[in-house]
């Protein structure tokens, strides 16, 4: 019958391809392990420097919330109501997100003057599209005139 022929030995051409194939390959694997190293460095680094303990992390977003609601003009007073029954709020004042018609009628019953609420409204960039509902609920809850004016306005 037949006979067994051993394979042909691979030639020189052949040689090089896997010696490229094998670079390319090692090529690939250091690019890698450098992108995975350049970011554990980042990582490493945003994670130190005056952030590093959370008893440092905590004064800083306290003295941050503190300038903004500085920047709010609520007094200790109004802080601790709001803290205490309407931390929604008080979450929307820190964070500037704009408030609605019932966090206005809101911060007025716990007593904020008509000068503070405008304030509060601009410096959370509220913009109202006020509906005849939303003035009447106003009214009846004991919204200044001047602060539903000025909600109209903006």
């Amino acid at each position: 019958m037949y006979e067994w022929v051993p394979a042909r030995p691979r030639s020189v051409k052949r040689t090089q391809t896997n010696t490229f194939f094998l670079v390319k390959i090692w090529l690939m694997s250091y690019l890698i392990i450098m992108r995975l190293l350049y970011l554990f460095l980042i990582i490493f680094f945003t994670s130190c420097g005056s952030y590093t303990t959370s008893a440092t992390t905590g004064s800083v977003q306290k003295k941050k919330s503190e300038r903004t609601l500085r920047a709010a003009r609520l007094s200790n007073d109004d802080l601790l109501i709001l803290e205490a029954h309407y931390p929604a709020v008080l979450r929307k004042i820190l964070i500037q997100k704009p408030l609605n018609v019932k966090d206005v009628v809101i911060l007025h019953e716990i007593g904020l003057q008509s000068e503070v609420l405008i304030h509060i409204i601009k410096y959370t960039k509220s913009v109202y599209m006020l509906t005849t509902d939303d003035i009447v609920t106003m009214q009846l809850g004991g919204v200044p005139f001047e602060v539903i004016n000025f909600m109209i306005e903006s």
